[in-house]
C-alpha cells in the first residue's frame, strides 16, 4: 500500500514539475537547458568523442538559426 502510494505521489511531482518546466519553456530557455545539460553530460565522461560530438550539435544548431528566415 505505501509503494502505491509512493509511487502515485511521485507521479504527480513529476507531472506538477513538467507543467512547471512547459510554463517556463520558451525557445530560449529550451536552448539553455539542453546545452547545459549536454555540456554537463560531457564533463562527467573522460572521452573527447562527446566534446566533438556536442561541439557539432551547437555548430549545426546555431547554422540553422543563422539560416532560419522568419516569415510573419
Amino acid at each position: 500500500m505505501i509503494s502505491t502510494l509512493l509511487t502515485v505521489f511521485g507521479k504527480a511531482v513529476t507531472a506538477f514539475f513538467i507543467k512547471m518546466i512547459m510554463s517556463l519553456a520558451t525557445e530560449k530557455f529550451i536552448k539553455w537547458m539542453f546545452f547545459y545539460v549536454g555540456e554537463q553530460i560531457v564533463k562527467s565522461t573522460n572521452t573527447d568523442k562527446d566534446d566533438l560530438f556536442l561541439a557539432k550539435i551547437k555548430e549545426a544548431y546555431e547554422d540553422n538559426e543563422r539560416s532560419s528566415v522568419d516569415i510573419k
